[in-house]
């Protein structure tokens, strides 16, 4: 993920996720109006439940973060939701 990257605000319906952090830094914030964050660094672990809305971001200016995604299920669901765009972390080099 490249530096200053941040995707959409978005749930993924009925499936969980687990972020882990292989490197570099990641911010991860939830809730209704994206009100909560955690800064993860390499190696931890973050669950997100289903139907919770998140943004991922990459906060360095200048190093790119790697991170491994797995969900619940097969299908790749993502269900953006522009009308948070407003309070979302602006998107540089957008990763969805």
């Amino acid at each position: 993920v490249s530096p200053g990257a941040a995707t959409a605000a978005h749930h993924h319906g009925d499936q969980e996720t687990v972020l882990y952090v292989l490197s570099g830094r990641a911010e991860y914030r939830w809730g209704d109006r994206l009100e909560h964050a955690v800064h993860a660094p390499g190696g931890s672990f973050v669950f997100i439940p289903a139907h919770t809305i998140h943004q991922e971001i990459n906060p360095s200016d200048d190093e790119p973060t790697t991170w491994v995604v797995v969900r619940s299920a097969v299908d790749p669901i993502v269900v953006n939701l522009p009308e948070l765009d407003e309070i979302a972390r602006p998107r540089a080099g957008r990763q969805d």
